[in-house]
């Protein structure tokens, strides 16, 4: 039987073992291996096979010659073009970027003398050949430092030797007179602390002068400080003049010999209850913190499930978008297809085209179409002056949509019309007028006439008041005047 369980078959096993697969080895006797034969006749090593397998990690280069070149050793160096362009030629680029030029850099700064802002040396102070900063100075300014080093600085050194720039915090006298000293009076009696009886209370309060400050007395109400028990209570103050027993019983003899505040007498159980709540047991908490449990899992943690949900692998390995565990396959668009089996990582758009922009903003289809007034998909209907779709605009003889007209103003729809005078939202005639001139009727009643009334109140008429008192002289007593006596004229 050949590989393949036929009696008599030809099917062979390729160099993975595979029955009748397609794996040969590379140049470099690797099974499957991407070694290969290059332009020079070598085997050429792929990507990790290097001193691995049998092969040459030398890269095959062609030369400006035409020919390929493999080891140096056997080749000879790979010949390169010069400067201009010849092959295994001799021209050089001078300091001046020209290709066979004579440029100079004397002072060997990499820039052409001729172009060369300084030939020599900036010094610190940006001089060309210049003497730098001068003695004594910090900088090119002529600064000098300050006593923290700082060039121009403005710290300066207070009583205590310190440096800086913050008279806030100059250091002052402490308890003894001394300059920065650290002794003070913490409780203000006028007692320095390194000389205080009672540091930290007034040394003069002793309210049983005993000699021993109140703060620091044992028993500051009692002068003889007896404390019998050595407990530094006062006697006269202390709950038990002795000791406590493990029951809490004043100079008692109870014990507590598992020591958990329970007397024995009275406990439960001396001892410890394990984590089963057994007294004195021997069921213990394992490694992940379970009472009598089995410790870690297979893949040497406490978690449940070992392989934590959703992955294919103790170590949180997921499968790929390819379905490889830990793979690296990827699928960008989370659309089930791996990227290199996808023919659109990304999306389709609704014109089909892959990550395309779709119907154009404005359009109603992929050709670009928008829709007309009417709703239709490239349609030629369109909207009138009114804003109706496919209406006839404003009517004949209108001056809008709503049908009105012009007035005599020009206003469309205005209420301006022409007056009595042939004026467009004119007054007409004037008040106390007659006519569009602004005439006036006289007394005849004749509009732009010229009649009068005389003096009599007549119109038109000839009367005279010939004595000129107001009174017309046809019906005048006197038409003259009256003497002392009465008499007209007298």
């Amino acid at each position: 039987e050949d590989c393949a369980g036929v009696c008599g078959g030809t099917a062979v096993e390729d160099c993975l073992g595979v029955c009748e697969g397609a794996a040969i080895e590379d140049c470099a006797g690797e099974c499957g291996g991407g070694a290969y034969i290059d332009n020079c006749g070598q085997c050429t090593c792929a990507l990790g096979q290097i001193d691995v397998f049998d092969c040459d990690d030398d890269p095959c280069v062609q030369g400006c010659d035409g020919l390929w070149y493999g080891n140096e050793e056997t080749d000879g160096p790979l010949p390169e073009e010069d400067c201009a362009g010849v092959c295994n030629g001799l021209a050089v680029v001078d300091v001046c970027g020209v290709c066979n030029g004579i440029g100079l850099d004397a002072d060997e700064d990499g820039t052409c003398d001729d172009v060369d802002d300084c030939i020599g040396v900036f010094d610190e102070c940006g001089v060309c050949n210049g003497e730098g900063i001068a003695d004594g100075a910090c900088d090119c300014d002529e600064n000098t430092f300050d006593c923290l080093g700082v060039c121009g600085g403005d710290n300066v050194v207070d009583n205590c030797g310190v440096c800086d720039n913050n008279n806030s915090n100059d250091c002052l006298e402490d308890c003894t007179g001394v300059w920065g000293g650290q002794i003070g009076d913490i409780d203000a009696d006028e007692i320095c602390d390194n000389v205080d009886m009672c540091l930290g209370f007034d040394d003069n309060i002793d309210t049983d002068d005993d000699g021993v400050p109140d703060g620091c007395d044992q028993c500051p109400s009692d002068n003889s400080d007896e404390d019998e028990d050595e407990d530094g209570i006062c006697d006269i103050e202390d709950d038990c003049v002795g000791s406590y027993d493990q029951c809490g019983v004043c100079n008692g003899n109870g014990l507590d010999q598992d020591q958990d505040g329970v007397c024995d007498n009275e406990d439960d159980c001396i001892g410890s209850y394990d984590c089963a709540g057994v007294c004195n047991g021997d069921a213990v908490v394992d490694s992940c913190g379970i009472c009598n449990g089995d410790g870690l899992n297979v893949c040497g943690t406490c978690d449940v499930p070992a392989i934590p949900d959703g992955a294919c692998a103790c170590d949180g390995s997921v499968l790929d978008a390819c379905g490889v565990c830990g793979g690296e396959g990827v699928d960008i668009d989370q659309d089930d297809i791996c990227d290199d089996e996808d023919d659109c990582v990304g999306e389709y758009d609704e014109c089909g085209v892959c990550n395309g922009d779709g119907i154009a903003e404005g359009a109603c289809d992929c050709e670009g179409n928008a829709l007309d007034c009417a709703g239709e998909c490239g349609g030629d209907a369109i909207f009138d002056e009114c804003g109706i779709c496919e209406g006839e605009g404003i009517a004949d003889g209108a001056c809008d949509c709503d049908g009105n007209i012009l007035d005599c103003a020009g206003e469309c729809g205005g209420d301006a019309i022409v007056d009595e005078c042939g004026i467009c939202n004119g007054d007409g005639v004037a008040e106390g007028t007659c006519d569009c001139d602004g005439n006036i009727a006289d007394c005849a009643g004749t509009c732009g006439g010229i009649a009068e009334l005389d003096i009599c109140g007549i119109c038109n008429g000839d009367s005279e008041d010939l004595d000129q008192d107001g009174v017309c002289d046809t019906t005048d007593d006197c038409v003259g005047e009256y003497d002392e006596c009465g008499v007209c004229n007298g």
